[in-house]
């Protein structure tokens, strides 16, 4: 129940055009097209505070809070080069991301890309 409602959430904090995906256990992953990748630390943290912001709704009528910790990277990573980098290295960068965020405390995002060598924000 708690990852269906997750993915109501994130649908409610992309656009329409945005692909969800539920890429393992409890992870997610999001594309976003067609936006300038300077956005992207912008687009983290609207996701990081609606997960935060949620109560939610258990079958007993309590409700449950929880954070989110989201790796983020752009692809292609060069527009010079876009071939050079894979679609499947670059979701591997942001999985390592993803990894970061968490083991630095959770509730934040990280991201990677060369126009943004590291940045996170929690």
């Amino acid at each position: 129940m708690v990852l269906a409602e997750l993915a109501r959430v994130l649908k409610q904090s992309v656009r329409a055009s945005d692909v969800i995906v539920r890429w393992g256990g409890e992870e997610f992953l999001i594309v976003i097209r067609f936006v300038d990748r300077a956005l992207a630390p912008d687009i983290a943290e609207k996701v990081r505070v609606a997960v935060e912001a949620h109560a939610f709704p258990l079958p007993d009528g309590a409700t449950l809070r929880r954070t989110c910790s989201i790796g983020v990277a752009a692809w292609p990573v060069s527009h010079r080069a876009p071939r050079e980098v894979s679609f499947e290295r670059v979701v591997d960068m942001a999985d390592g991301a993803l990894y970061e965020a968490k083991h630095n405390g959770r509730n934040a995002w990280v991201l990677v890309s060369p126009a943004f060598p590291s940045h996170s924000s929690s």
